[in-house]
């Protein structure tokens, strides 16, 4: 699950990896079986907080929606701790990627990965450096045992989703979906590609209408510069042309869509990315939908501490914005709201944590927060929230950056 906290190595749910097992033992592995079984005990794992943590904002949570979301129509045995084939398959098999996204890493982006070890030196997290190589290898379709349990799985899919790393870069990405197509029933499966945008790979687009359903998901955080600071280094005016791209093949059967993700970045600039959606020429076939982003933490806006919240409510309910919006547009961001206020009075300490990883960030790359977010920057001038007010110096005591190498779930 792709909103699944790995907590290592404290968690009781450490899954097999596909380093040193196949398929079957991830599927079904103890960690698994543990896991259901304590969903059907009414347990509340750890791992799981962002939805109970949305739920208790009142938003519907990734864990309600996901059967409907994915149209997965199959009767599932919850009581069954080993199920023999899924029925939904959630694919993150490469970090072959060629953005390094401020909301990223070098697990999840080959291009992040190589700026880290250039950083990093002789002084490089081992763990990256060890399995540089394992990141960006074909898992399924580049070992044959775990080919022949995909094969053996396709006739139960009733879905598929693939991200990344970058999916319209991944060859493996292609071979599956080109699988799918050739030996299972991509009738019955419905598939969702996220995509960053910076690329429409012409073999992947021509075998879409195999598929029952199709969800293209663009993940947009921003426009203009502030788009190309947070996803460097994609360039805008390209994204938003390929954007005209990806609309233009929607269809009854093919929903595109903005995934936009919400962090301490973009906030602020909600309602410039809502009015570019509803206003830009060719854009009207897409839909747009908020991610919340929780992990790591500082980048969950619900740490951002008061009063910044109070000047982004003001901005998110502000009538002159709000009263030109769609209703379910209007619906996420009083959802947004209601989640900002989960945090409390903000966590100092993970405020701490944003400002240095963007300092840092922005040394490495040669770029300037306050150049490109100018509005945002005096509103936390003004809240006396930056680095060189004296909380700044206080909380920093407790403040350690460290770049999360966490393995995935799947990867």
């Amino acid at each position: 699950c792709c909103k699944f906290a790995h907590l290592e190595p404290d968690s009781s749910y450490q899954t097999a990896n596909l380093a040193d097992s196949d398929l079957d033992e991830v599927s079904n592995g103890p960690a698994m079986q543990r896991l259901r079984r304590d969903f059907r005990n009414g347990d509340r794992p750890a791992e799981c907080r962002s939805c109970w943590d949305e739920e208790a904002a009142g938003i519907p949570s990734f864990r309600q929606t996901y059967l409907a979301d994915r149209g997965v129509a199959a009767v599932l045995a919850y009581d069954d701790a080993m199920p023999s084939q899924p029925v939904a398959l959630d694919l993150k098999l490469t970090n072959t990627c060629n953005l390094r996204c401020r909301i990223c890493g070098p697990v999840a982006s080959s291009a992040w990965l190589n700026e880290e070890l250039r950083v990093g030196g002789a002084e490089a997290d081992p763990f990256l450096v060890e399995n540089k190589g394992y990141f960006r290898s074909n898992k399924i379709t580049g070992d044959r045992a775990n080919r022949e349990i995909l094969r053996r799985w396709l006739p139960s899919l009733d879905h598929v989703e693939l991200t990344g790393g970058e999916p319209m870069l991944s060859l493996e990405n292609r071979d599956i979906i080109e699988m799918i197509v050739a030996e299972g029933d991509p009738a019955r499966v419905t598939l969702l590609i996220t995509t960053n945008g910076t690329i429409v790979d012409d073999r992947i687009m021509s075998h879409l209408g195999a598929f029952g359903r199709v969800t293209l998901t663009l993940s947009i955080d921003d426009i203009g510069p502030r788009f190309d600071y947070e996803r460097s280094p994609a360039r805008w005016a390209e994204v938003e042309e390929n954007a005209r791209r990806y609309a233009a093949v929607a269809s009854e059967r093919c929903t595109v869509s903005i995934n936009c993700s919400v962090s301490p970045l973009n906030v602020w600039y909600l309602p410039d990315i809502i009015e570019w959606l509803l206003q830009a020429e060719g854009l009207d076939p897409l839909r747009f939908h908020l991610n919340l982003v929780h992990n790591p933490r500082h980048f969950n806006v619900s740490t951002i501490p008061e009063p910044l919240k109070s000047a982004v409510r003001r901005r998110l309910t502000d009538e002159s914005y709000v009263t030109a919006w769609p209703d379910y547009i209007q619906e996420y961001m009083r959802g947004l709201v209601e989640f900002m206020g989960t945090g409390g009075n903000g966590e100092l300490t993970e405020w701490g944590h944003f400002l240095r990883h963007v300092r840092e960030r922005d040394e490495i790359r040669g770029e300037r927060f306050s150049d490109v977010f100018p509005e945002w920057k005096e509103a936390i001038d003004r809240a006396g929230l930056d680095e060189s007010t004296p909380w700044y110096g206080r909380a920093r005591r407790g403040v350690r950056l460290r770049i999360r190498s966490r393995r995935s779930a799947t990867g």
